[in-house]
Order: structure tokens, then sequence, then C-alpha cells
């Protein structure tokens, strides 16, 4: 049987905190396995991301397969999956710095922790 090679790699948390020894306690919590960047105002971290680009969505490794009959049935549909662009993900020189998760405090001076979600979805 063909086995696909999975690989790993290390992504960014986000970290939004107006408590610095939070952030501080935090980063040192996760920092073995994971790239972190800490924001004290939740202001500089929606813009940082309002300028952000995600380094893996230039690379685009699956598509429908429009051709094959059953296509877009209400139950499945059939998907290509392109190797060599799955491969390039892998050797991708800014793989780290896909963010993933993103960590808010709730009780922040200039927006609360709900707000922030907010404004980010809408980025």
């Amino acid at each position: 049987m063909l086995k696909i090679p999975v690989f790993y790699y290390r992504s960014t948390i986000i970290l939004v905190d107006d408590d610095l020894l939070f952030l501080e306690a935090t980063k040192q919590l996760f920092q073995s396995k994971y790239i972190t960047k800490s924001f004290y105002n939740p202001i500089s971290c929606i813009n940082y991301l309002e300028n952000y680009t995600a380094p893996l969505s230039t690379i685009s490794f699956l598509r429908g397969c429009q051709e094959h009959e059953y296509y877009a049935t209400s139950n499945h549909s059939i998907v290509d999956l392109d190797v060599p662009k799955l491969r390039l993900l892998h050797d991708h020189p800014e793989l780290d710095d896909e963010i993933s998760v993103v960590i808010v405090d709730y009780n922040m001076p200039d927006m609360n922790g709900i707000e922030f979600c907010k404004k980010i979805q809408m980025l």
C-alpha cells in the first residue's frame, strides 16, 4: 500500500493579555514545542494580524476532482491531492510562522476578549 509521509511543523501561538507576568509564564510553558508571539495590547495584535498573511495559504495542494462522475454529491466529494505541492509545504521557509492558536484574556482595559475575537474574525 502506498503511504504519504506525514510531517510535523512548529506552529505559532498568539498570546494577548495585559498581564506581563501571565504572558511570560505562558510563553515559557509553550516555548519548547511552539513559537509564541505575545501582545500586551489587543490593538497592537490587531494591527499585526491585519498585515499577516498565512504563509501556507499560497500553496494549494487539494482541489476538487471535477472530472469524476460523483463530483459534488451531497454526501462526499472526490479530492485530487497534489503530492509535489504537499511536499513544498514541508520545505516552506516560513512554515513556522503559520498561526494556529490565539489565546486571549477576557478582561483587558482597551477591549474585552470577545470584542477582540469579533474584530479579528472580520480580518
